[in-house]
């Protein structure tokens, strides 16, 4: 079935009870889940370098090649704190973080750029400053277990997260959550409607008449509402009373 322009929004206005309807729906499950159950998502970062062993016990500017080994080994290192072998060892230092070790390890984000000798270690938590503390304490443990596991001391933190007044979460707030509700909502009820109007086979129109059967039309039933109806019947009792009141009289 071919739809012009026109056709496409007279099936929209003839469902449109049916489209903000599902809007609605949608709409206000978004906002009910945002103020029920969805909670504020915060970020604490902090950055580790990892340096020379001749230049951290002042031997002299560190060499090409030792920048190059160092680098080298930021993708063992990033592999090392984000396991087990250190966040069991912060949990078990510090009772008061909430996390277990498997939320830890799935929580923990470690990256470094491309030719960089710096880490980021980043935490995703509720707490901004549940964040901060456990993101700090990971990378205290992980330069005091450093030594230990590498036989290399050559990691130093280069700035700690810091606690602040008002932190901003990342998490997306109620203005997205209602902006994608609605859009994801009238895609899906339009399309519901163009299958609905798809799958209706009924001839209701003159030009169907016409297209399908090829006939002309001989006359059309209008459809007529229960009030007016009930105005016409009303209208011809009324008329009925007079002219049995006129006979009366001239009687």
């Amino acid at each position: 079935m071919e739809l012009e322009l026109k056709d496409f929004f007279r099936i929209l206005a003839k469902r449109i009870w049916f489209i903000c309807g599902v809007v609605v729906m949608i709409c206000g499950i978004a906002v009910t889940y945002h103020y029920l159950y969805s909670k504020p998502v915060y970020v604490a970062s902090t950055k580790l370098i990892v340096t020379s062993v001749n230049h951290d016990r002042g031997l002299g500017v560190p060499d090409s090649n030792e920048i190059s080994s160092n680098m080298m080994l930021i993708g063992t290192y990033k592999e090392i704190i984000a396991s087990t072998a250190i966040l069991d060892k912060v949990l078990l230092e510090h009772p008061d973080i909430t996390l277990d070790v498997n939320q830890l390890v799935s929580g923990v984000k470690v990256v470094s750029s491309s030719g960089s000798q710096v880490i980021n270690v980043s935490l995703s938590d509720t707490s901004f400053e549940q964040a901060v503390i456990t993101v700090n304490a990971i990378a205290q443990m992980f330069k005091r277990e450093i030594p230990q596991i590498m036989n290399v001391d050559n990691v130093t933190i280069l700035s700690e997260a810091r606690m602040t007044e008002q932190p901003a979460p990342v998490s997306h707030g109620l203005i997205f959550k209602l902006v994608i509700a609605f859009i994801l909502s009238l895609m899906c009820s339009v399309g519901i409607v163009m299958i609905w109007e798809y799958l209706d086979d009924t001839i209701k129109t003159e030009k169907d008449v016409l297209q399908y059967l090829r006939q002309p039309t001989l006359g059309v039933i209008t459809k007529i509402k229960k009030s007016e109806i009930n105005k016409v019947y009303l209208k011809k009792n009324r008329a009925g009373d007079n002219i049995h009141v006129s006979i009366n009289q001239q009687v």
